[in-house]
């Protein structure tokens, strides 16, 4: 397991996405009774059981800000913890956790997730876990709408100049395929945060690593891959921030 980083006291994460995805044996169809015997066992956590809607609401970010598209919902379950930032989604063939702020920290996060996941695989039994995402969604605050970009990133392997240089309106958005099994998908652009004005006073950075590869289901192979690619993220924050934000993380300036 990796050692814990340490917590920055004003984080600028929104919100961390983490999922699971996985297969069911062949022959073995989903049977909605799943979802009672799930609730069964961690109702007195997450209390909070609602279908989920016919149509999902996914966030974009384009040139214009974020934007949003309905999409078809899988079928499943949304449950919400009774104290924790957490909310999970468990469908089909996907078991997503949300984490809101104030954040946990990784330990807590991937506790979580793990927890349920044991539940999960002993009322489902999965043949496989085909793919595991951790998605971190920064948003970093400006001091005004045109603090530069290049005050709290800066350039390197995940960065080029040119963006640096860019006005209001910009935006980044690279995939990269580190190999066979591993994706990385790293977004940056201005926040919309006045629609009818058009200010801007935030950046979002996103940073989402992808792992598709058949695993056994067991919370051991998974923690390990899980530590792998929250590595990768903490690895990708720590390069593309400036000394200024890394201090504003810190408060260690006004």
């Amino acid at each position: 397991m990796f050692d814990e980083h340490p917590p920055f006291p004003n984080p600028t994460i929104a919100e961390v996405v983490c999922d699971l995805h996985f297969r069911l044996p062949a022959g073995v169809g989903w049977n909605p009774a799943f979802v009672g015997d799930l609730f069964k066992r961690i109702g007195d956590e997450y209390p909070i059981l609602e279908p989920l809607n016919s149509m999902n609401w996914q966030l974009d970010i384009g040139p214009q800000g974020i934007e949003q598209k309905l999409l078809p919902a899988p079928q499943g379950v949304r449950l919400k913890h009774k104290s924790a930032p957490y909310q999970l989604q468990f469908t089909e063939s996907r078991l997503t956790l949300n984490v809101l702020p104030p954040y946990p920290g990784w330990a807590g996060v991937r506790s979580a997730l793990l927890d349920v996941w044991q539940h999960v695989a002993e009322i489902i039994h999965p043949s496989v876990v085909g793919r595991i995402g951790l998605r971190y969604i920064n948003i970093i605050p400006r001091r005004h709408p045109t603090e530069p970009l290049g005050v709290l990133l800066q350039a390197c392997d995940y960065i080029p100049v040119v963006l640096l240089k860019s006005g209001p309106g910009f935006l980044l958005r690279a995939q990269a395929q580190l190999d066979s099994a591993h994706r990385l998908i790293l977004t940056i652009a201005d926040a919309v945060s006045s629609p009818t004005e058009g200010s801007r006073s935030a950046i979002i950075l996103d940073i989402d690593r992808i792992m598709e590869q058949d695993l056994t289901p067991d919370a051991e192979s998974i923690q390990e891959h899980l530590d792998r690619l929250h590595e990768d993220v903490w690895d990708v924050f720590t390069a593309v921030q400036t000394a200024e934000l890394t201090a504003r993380l810190r408060r260690e300036s006004v």
